[in-house]
């Protein structure tokens, strides 16, 4: 139950860091760059309301390891499966615990990234980059265990997975957006 939408959302991340690998190449010299300010800044309220979304989902799978209750999961999975599997921690504390860490930390480099000046708002900027790909990763990792270790699939853990990649999406447009506004220009301006 839920393989092939676990399959489809697998592809879709996949598509997603390739997406993100595309749009940052151009970039990376205004992100990465030794210039004194970051081109840039996410400042998308879009980001924090889907970490927000991404809190919830976290805390509730969080609550159920931790309580173990029996996860609501819907017409489609095996939520309990995946989470009383031995994938559910990671030396010992629940995954679903690391995903309200990572939420929090998305929130609160959101914030700092778009209201920081000087030498703070690239590091900032970088460090969300950072872990909106890394969360990404980590949920690539975690339907590769549901697809092909526990031969079950949690809608919560997609759940999470689709507010993740939707999240490394929407920095990265931000983050790289000066670039392509740029390279537009250029094309034009040489032609006049």
């Amino acid at each position: 139950d839920g393989g092939w939408l676990a399959a489809a959302l697998l592809g879709l991340m996949l598509l997603a860091l390739v997406y993100a690998a595309v749009r940052i190449w151009p970039a990376r010299q205004g992100l990465f760059g030794s210039g004194q300010a970051c081109a840039a800044a996410a400042s998308s309220p879009l980001i924090p309301v889907l970490a927000v979304l991404g809190l919830g989902v976290s805390a509730y799978l969080a609550y159920v390891e931790i309580t173990h209750v029996a996860a609501v999961c819907g017409p489609v999975g095996e939520c309990n499966a995946v989470q009383s599997s031995q994938y559910a921690q990671i030396v010992g504390i629940p995954v679903a615990v690391l995903g309200l860490v990572n939420y929090v930390a998305v929130i609160v480099l959101w914030a700092v990234q778009r209201s920081a000046t000087g030498r703070w708002a690239r590091p900032a900027a970088l460090a969300l980059l950072a872990l909106a790909a890394f969360g990404v990763l980590f949920s690539i990792y975690l339907t590769l265990l549901e697809l092909f270790v526990i031969h079950a699939v949690c809608m919560w853990c997609l759940s999470s997975a689709v507010i993740a990649t939707l999240i490394l999406l929407v920095v990265v447009v931000q983050l790289t957006r000066g670039a392509y506004s740029g390279a537009r220009r250029r094309p034009q301006a040489a032609a006049a």
